[in-house]
Parts: C-alpha cells; structure tokens; sequence
C-alpha cells in the first residue's frame, strides 16, 4: 500500500565519506536517539558529484555497515535513501 511509503523522514548529511567508505551508526549522531521506530532515513552522501567518474561512481558507493543495518532492523526503519 502507498501508505507504506510515507513517514516523517530523517535527512543525515554525510558529505565527507572516502570511496567505499562504511555508514556505521555513529554517523547518525544525535538522529540515532531521536529516532523513533518506523520514520524513514535519507542518507546525503553528495555521492552523485561523482556521476561523471563512471568508476569511483560505481564502485565507490558509501556502504551499509553491520551495525547501522542492525540498528535499522532494531529501529523498523520504514525507508532507506542513500545519496
């Protein structure tokens, strides 16, 4: 249902991460207390500065880490965004 796709979001700015760099949960800084189970996270990396460097692009993506995956599943984040 449509509804699914809809909550109050978190927009984290993440604009300094290194190529293939891992999102851990630290980086949410104060948004991983203020969280509450079932908004949503928008992760702005500013990765798409890179669309015309077809391989860091691509390759370079900033990861998941495991303990940000956790922390979502724990959390029941309703919708991821990566940037």
């Amino acid at each position: 249902p449509l509804a699914d796709c809809l909550s109050w979001s978190w927009v984290v700015d993440l604009p300094d991460l290194a190529p293939r760099a891992e999102i851990h949960v630290s980086h949410l800084a104060d948004v991983a207390e203020r969280f509450v189970p079932g908004e949503s996270l928008l992760l702005r990396t500013g990765w798409s500065n890179y669309f015309d460097e077809p391989e860091t692009y691509r390759d370079g993506l900033p990861r998941i880490a495991d303990d940000l995956a956790a922390w979502m599943i724990e959390h029941r984040v309703r919708l991821l965004g990566v940037e």
